[in-house]
């Protein structure tokens, strides 16, 4: 320890006395004061090197507090182990190591406003949580991989802040990853797959996760209600950077406007389940791939909400009636509706009655006529089967169908297709 014991003011005295005063004043300046405790009459600039912790400080302005201006042997990389207070600032380094699996809910109180950034690298997998003392990208706790680091800005009175996520697993900086490098899709009567596609990022909960090359993330459909429509959501379970879940929830979506997370589609309750997709189940609770259920009705019961396709649904038309009202031609047609579809048919009609009649064809969307055609024929004629209809939606499915009657009961006959073109 070289600290001066007469605050740098010697005594008069005798010569040796005096003497010996100014060469451990001298000493305490050329060392700069160090030692294990405070030097004990501080003035303001004055610096100290603590050699307990290993900094170099100096007295602020006011002569209150300590500022920290760097570590005695550099900024080497020190260990700390996690806890719920992980007091970061008390290692003598702004290169930080967290060891260890305990969740933090406190980064401390030793840091110091005038230097507040440090490096924090985390060696296991443990969760920060988000307060209103760590204030963290997306609003959301965040569930650290072995190797992840975080640039942490202390804001005073044990607040902090990060600034950036550097995800080990995800190879970049978690905000300026790509987001839904992926497809859902139909699998097999009880499953579907999340699955790459022109990389394999996807944004959950502020954190770029990955979707596994091989086979993507499979879900399962038993337990599912029948004829129901259901969001899926993506989550990483395991909290390791890998997508490893995917879940039908009845509950909706919303679009995050969090810093970190903004324009993801996540679970209205649960930043953590990002959006990817709806699935719509058959009679008996499962997935059709525009094949017909028990009634005959066809469902596409898979959408996805990213890279969404282009698939027309053909679907047969083939009936006779007399009736005055309308009736089903051919099997309806379930298919999701992001924001648009597409409806049309091709055909014809023929006047089989004994008089001159009107026939009217018309798509029915849900069970509502919506737009319609009618078309006058002598008996024994034959005339075109042409509706078309162009309709915008919220993110649904829908039943889509033609219909069809005669105006004065004469027999009609329909043959052709309907074809419902949407992005799902």
């Amino acid at each position: 320890m070289s600290q001066s014991v007469d605050a740098f003011t010697p005594v008069n005295g005798p010569g040796a006395s005096v003497r010996a005063e100014i060469a451990a004043d001298l000493q305490a300046l050329n060392s700069c004061n160090s030692g294990p405790n405070a030097p004990p009459s501080p003035v303001p600039g004055m610096f100290w090197v603590d050699t307990a912790n290993k900094l170099v400080k100096q007295r602020d302005s006011t002569n209150s507090i300590w500022v920290v201006r760097g570590a005695l042997d550099g900024d080497v990389q020190t260990d700390i182990a996690s806890a719920s207070t992980t007091d970061i600032g008390s290692v003598g380094s702004w290169l930080v190591n967290v060891t260890g699996s305990n969740t933090i809910n406190l980064f401390g109180a030793s840091a110091s406003v005038t230097r507040p950034f440090y490096y924090v690298r985390f060696s296991g997998t443990l969760t920060i949580a988000n307060s209103g003392s760590i204030f963290l990208p997306g609003g959301g706790n965040i569930t650290t991989t072995p190797g992840d680091y975080a640039l942490m800005q202390y804001l005073g009175s044990g607040t902090w802040r990060m600034i950036a996520y550097y995800q080990i697993a995800a190879s970049s900086l978690a905000g300026l990853q790509p987001h839904g490098q992926c497809q859902l899709r139909w699998a097999s009567a009880t499953q579907a797959s999340l699955i790459a596609v022109d990389g394999n990022c996807l944004r959950i909960n502020g954190r770029t996760c990955t979707i596994p090359p091989a086979g993507g993330v499979l879900m399962t459909a038993p337990g599912l209600a029948a004829r129901t429509a259901y969001y899926v959501y993506a989550s990483d379970a395991n909290g390791d950077g890998v997508v490893d879940t995917l879940e039908c929830s009845q509950t909706g979506f919303a679009v995050d406007t969090a810093v970190g997370n903004i324009g993801v589609a996540y679970k209205s309750t649960d930043r953590t389940r990002t959006l990817v997709g709806m699935a719509y189940t058959s009679q008996s609770g499962t997935f059709l791939n525009t094949q017909p259920d028990g009634d005959g009705t066809v469902i596409a019961s898979i959408a996805s909400y990213f890279n969404r396709r282009q698939m027309p649904v053909q679907v047969g038309i083939s009936a006779s009636t007399s009736s005055t009202s309308y009736v089903a031609l051919g099997a309806a047609v379930i298919v999701h509706s992001w924001e648009s579809a597409t409806i049309s048919t091709d055909g014809n009609m023929a006047n089989n009655g004994s008089a001159p009649d009107t026939s009217v064809s018309a798509i029915f969307v849900d069970g509502v006529a919506s737009v319609s055609s009618a078309v006058s024929l002598t008996n024994g004629y034959t005339g075109p089967l042409a509706v078309h209809g162009e309709y915008n939606f919220s993110a649904t499915f829908h039943t889509y169908q033609i219909r069809g009657f005669s105006v004065t009961g004469n027999l009609f006959t329909w043959a052709g297709f309907i074809y419902v073109t949407s992005r799902y």
